[in-house]
């Protein structure tokens, strides 16, 4: 195990017990959809296909079912606010890729189209998964045709292209959002 050690420290850009957040709130003539990624690197992603009783060489089909089940659950875990009260979020779809990390470990990126069935006005959100776990925690904040954005507490700017591309200056603090605030109509 000590040999691997070096090995597993030199793998995912954010640590081998990250977890990397990333939200993409995009206002809506009728409410809200956001997009929500979420990269594991070796470790929990050792532990999630643990808890799942399933490994890197299972199906496809095994994994996209575990992954849908996790998904609703760390849906659940996102905090909606619309105007006060707290709104749902419903998960539309879902996909789940596992690459190879360190040391021969599998790293996972899940991620969900979710719709927020939220009124004009005031939103909060809030993610509550895996909110001590080092990592990238970025939040986008968009408006498309039919919505119209007053105010945002995070830009449109994409900083990790949803996690696909973090930026290479290692002296670049990765945001750690985990909360928004925005007012629509």
């Amino acid at each position: 195990m000590l040999f691997l050690i070096p090995g597993l420290m030199l793998a995912h850009p954010m640590g081998n017990f990250s977890v990397s957040h990333y939200t993409h709130l995009e206002v809506r003539g009728q409410g809200i959809e956001a997009r929500y990624v979420l990269d594991l690197a070796e470790v929990p992603t050792f532990e999630v296909l643990r808890d799942w009783k399933l490994g890197a060489k299972s199906s496809r089909a095994e994994l996209l079912a575990k992954g849908r089940e996790q998904m609703r659950t760390w849906a659940g875990n996102l905090e909606f606010r619309a105007n006060g009260r707290s709104v749902p979020a419903a998960v539309e779809e879902v996909d789940l890729a596992l690459t190879d990390g360190a040391a021969g470990l599998p790293v996972m990126r899940i991620s969900a189209r979710l719709s927020v069935d939220a009124p004009a006005g005031e939103l909060t959100f809030e993610d509550h998964n895996y909110a001590e776990r080092a990592g990238w925690k970025e939040i986008v904040i968009a408006v498309s045709a039919g919505g119209t954005l007053s105010k945002a507490s995070q830009s449109s700017e994409e900083r990790s292209q949803a996690l696909t591309a973090y930026p290479a200056d290692p002296l670049a603090a990765p945001p750690q959002d985990l909360r928004a605030a925005l007012t629509w109509t």
